[in-house]
Parts: C-alpha cells; structure tokens; sequence
C-alpha cells in the first residue's frame, strides 16, 4: 500500500509504495441531461449509446476531492455551462466536451462549488461546428 505525503515543497507525492490505485466506481450509463455522480476516485461513465448533452456532475463533498471520471463510452459527453453544470470553464459550445474514450482530472472547489479540470485543454473539446 502506498503511503501519500503533503509538504508545503512538494505538495502531495508518494513516499513509498508500488503505486496510487483508486477503486473504480461501478459504470453509470447516463442518459439526457444526465448527472454524473462522483462516488469515488475513479468514476467510469458511458452515455448509452447516443451523445449527450446538458450534463452535470454531482457536488464534492470535501475541499480538494480528487476524482478521475473517464468516457468509457463511444460518444461524446458535454456539459452544461459551469453555473449549472458544476464544472469550472465549460461554457456553451467551447471546452465542454469529454470525448468518447477520454478523461479529465477534477479537483472540487468548495468555496466556489465547481469542480476543476486540472487537465481542460487536453481533453475537454470545442463542439461548436
């Protein structure tokens, strides 16, 4: 089991230990408007067959949660704007999108209520035509 360490130098790292391992959530098949709920490290998500629009997440329920969610999907998953849609930086049609097969690395911002993708321009995409 690894042990994890915060420093005010290094922040958080791994001190020893054969690797960080989060448990996958159970696979939450999403459907219109869905909301993806954040009920561990790793939240495996699919959007049943059709891409999907409107999304949100689920609140954190701690400040600083670290959660992975990943398409496991072949279509693509787009959220809301962030007022509604708990996610910092989507807006309509720009940086909304997790595609078919991606993930995205989210920190919760409690003082805020959004989470933050740590990775946005690696994975969130632009569904404007």
């Amino acid at each position: 089991m690894p042990i994890v360490h915060v420093d005010g130098t290094k922040g958080l790292h791994q001190k020893s230990g054969n690797g960080f391992v989060g448990t996958p959530s159970d696979l939450q098949t999403i459907g219109a408007a869905g909301q993806i709920k954040i009920d561990s490290l790793v939240v495996r998500v699919d959007a049943g067959g059709g891409a999907r629009n409107e999304c949100t997440l689920a609140a954190g329920s701690n400040a600083g949660q670290i959660a992975v969610i990943i398409n496991e999907g072949a279509e693509a998953i787009a959220f809301n704007a962030a007022a509604t849609s708990k996610l910092a930086g989507a807006a309509a049609e720009t940086n909304n999108t997790l595609a078919a097969g991606a993930a995205m690395m989210v920190v919760w911002d409690s003082t805020n209520s959004l989470w933050v993708p740590l990775n946005a321009f690696a994975v969130l995409g632009n569904t404007a035509s």
